[in-house]
């Protein structure tokens, strides 16, 4: 075996003199064995895990198979509702482990599997392991940074809610508003002109816009640029004929704080009433929602 193929594994130190039994022609994390409880522990909740992934995994390349399908209402709904189920079934494994375990550490290792979840059945298990894990500080710290990151996440605009107001000076420097096209759906489209794949993302928003706009669907652009000129210039070279509002902040515009977004490209789609109804649609996907709701 190469020196740079040699597998490396993860243990816990839980004991001053830690061993192990291995086959050198079968090494993998799944047939190593640590002499240690806390370490089988470990094993078994990596290995569910990685099975869990896997599937999940083989799920996900299901529902792109199915996207491009002629019967989409039926193929690729199923397909999706089966990744969901699924999803919700790894999460759940991950929320009983947190529940049960009796190690600190195993619970802070399993702690990191959650990603962004939301659920209030996490909340309640997060909640819970400060008092399981009385004086523990890692666990004191963990909960604090989940409890600040769900806060932030919460407090972010999300689908079935309205969406936030925004006013801004438009090309001619007038002020606009986007609830001036309230009444219509709109793509609200964050971007700017030194954003590459912004200017990439361009020409399936402009054929969206072309597809869409004499059925009561309209764009605002909001642009994150830091100066005027360029702006223009983007808007003209990539035929982007809708509203388009900017303060000229870059990352410092109110947008960002409004709608709590990290990167750009970046949209919302809102109902004629200024509901969120989807964020984040690029290439065929934005047609293929703008399809489902504009009649």
């Amino acid at each position: 075996m190469e020196k740079s193929e040699a597998p490396g594994f993860i243990f816990i130190n839980d004991q001053a003199l830690i061993s192990f039994t291995a086959d050198q022609n079968n090494l993998s994390f799944e047939t190593i064995d640590f002499n240690s409880p806390l370490n089988h522990q470990l094993r078994n909740f990596v290995t569910t895990i990685n099975a869990q992934k896997k599937v999940e995994e083989e799920k996900t390349a299901l529902v792109q198979q199915y996207k491009n399908a002629s019967d989409k209402d039926s193929i690729y709904k199923v397909a999706e509702a089966v990744l969901l189920q699924t999803q919700q079934v790894n999460q759940q494994y991950i929320i009983r482990y947190l529940d049960t375990t009796s190690s600190p550490l195993m619970a802070l290792f399993a702690f990191g599997y959650t990603g962004n979840a939301e659920s209030k059945e996490l909340d309640k298990t997060v909640a819970g392991l400060t008092k399981r894990f009385p004086g523990n500080e890692a666990v004191a710290i963990a909960v604090t940074r989940y409890n600040q990151m769900q806060a932030q996440y919460k407090a972010k605009p999300h689908e079935g809610g309205l969406a936030p107001d925004i006013t801004m000076p438009d090309t001619s420097g007038k002020s606009f508003s986007l609830s001036m096209l309230r009444g219509k759906y709109v793509l609200v489209d964050f971007w700017a002109s030194w954003c590459g794949p912004c200017r990439g993302e361009n020409p399936n928003v402009v054929a969206a816009y072309n597809k869409f706009k004499d059925k009561n669907f309209t764009i605002l652009g909001v642009s994150l640029d830091k100066e005027k000129a360029p702006w223009i210039k983007a808007i003209a070279d990539d035929h982007l004929t809708w509203h388009h509002i900017s303060d000229l902040k870059f990352w410092s515009s109110a947008a960002v704080a409004l709608y709590g977004f990290d990167g750009i490209p970046y949209n919302v789609l809102l109902d004629p009433q200024g509901k969120i109804i989807g964020s984040n649609l690029r290439g065929e996907e934005l047609e293929l929602k703008l399809a489902e709701v504009v009649k």
